[in-house]
């Protein structure tokens, strides 16, 4: 863990899990891997492969938010894909001009437009950058080599308004919420979370809490109400769906954290998932889930399924 992180921590904001003891002094890596339980390739490792990563911080982590370690745990899977960093080591990142426009104003527009170029149907598509004017405009989203020239382009016209324009790290939090999550600037927040995916977790869960304190989403997980939680982080549109998938989650977390491993069942002739799920007394989605299972209506003879708790 890199001190000069924590040196960029504001030190008002001491309520916030960032200045916890116990979670900077956690290992992030468990004692006990669930890879071992899931099997190579089969059912739950995704799961699995997340929690051998940050499980050893995840536990700790959930107890003092007060929540279930497998609503943590399935939050993280969900809501980030549990990935930190890009193949080259660095902090996943993605810069939104959009948002950098607004940040400069008409003032420096000519600034903006040297180098960007905003030309979707709404603000958030359409982005192409260039590095110098005699270079080809070309799209940066979808490839973390691209993302991070753009953002670099954007930082050496103002560091400060970039970093603010940039979502980071698994949560992929924007930088203009530093302060929500304990930092004391967008530049301070980047390099605390370029340095650990430590703080990355930090940050995800002191976001949720909302400025350091408890929050209706943390009530909802509390609940168990994916729902009600994904409403507040993904929006009422979406809520439904994600909602499912954080559920399901839970579930096949559970599972593998099952005295013995969990129960499954191996596809026989006539299977369909709603019919083993009849059997098992679980839903379609939470089989769908357990498994990633990519077509509901494609199951083979002799799969191993696992069955996550009713």
């Amino acid at each position: 863990m890199s001190t000069n992180a924590a040196a960029s921590t504001d030190p008002r904001s001491a309520g916030f899990l960032l200045h916890d003891p116990m979670l900077l002094a956690a290992p992030v890596a468990p004692a006990r891997r669930l890879s071992v339980v899931a099997g190579a390739g089969g059912p739950g490792e995704v799961l699995a492969r997340l929690w051998d990563r940050y499980g050893g911080l995840l536990e700790p982590l959930a107890e003092r938010v007060g929540i279930d370690v497998a609503a943590a745990v399935a939050v993280v899977s969900v809501e980030s894909g549990g990935r930190a960093f890009g193949d080259d080591g660095r902090l996943l990142v993605r810069f939104e001009p959009h948002v950098f426009s607004r940040y400069l104003g008409t003032g420096r527009r000519r600034e903006f437009d040297a180098h960007f170029r905003l030309q979707g149907r709404v603000p958030w598509e359409g982005h192409t950058f260039r590095t110098s004017f005699d270079a080809p405009w070309r799209p940066f989203h979808g490839a973390q080599r691209t993302e991070w020239q753009a953002l670099e382009v954007a930082r050496a016209i103002d560091d400060d308004l970039a970093l603010r324009s940039t979502s980071m790290g698994l949560a992929q939090v924007m930088g203009f919420n530093h302060a929500l999550v304990g930092h004391r600037s967008p530049r301070a927040m980047f390099e605390a979370l370029a340095s650990d995916v430590r703080y990355q977790l930090l940050a995800m869960f002191d976001f949720i809490r909302g400025s350091g304190r408890d929050s209706r989403a943390v009530d909802a997980l509390r609940r168990e109400d994916y729902i009600a939680f994904a409403k507040t982080y993904n929006g009422p549109g979406h809520a439904s769906y994600y909602g499912a998938l954080i559920e399901a989650d839970v579930a096949a977390f559970r599972a593998l954290r099952a005295p013995g491993g969990a129960r499954t069942y191996t596809v026989v002739a006539g299977d369909t998932l709603s019919r083993i799920g009849r059997r098992f007394g679980v839903s379609v989605v939470a089989l769908v889930r357990a498994n990633a299972i990519e077509n509901p209506n494609l199951i083979r003879i002799g799969q191993r399924l696992i069955i996550p708790p009713s």
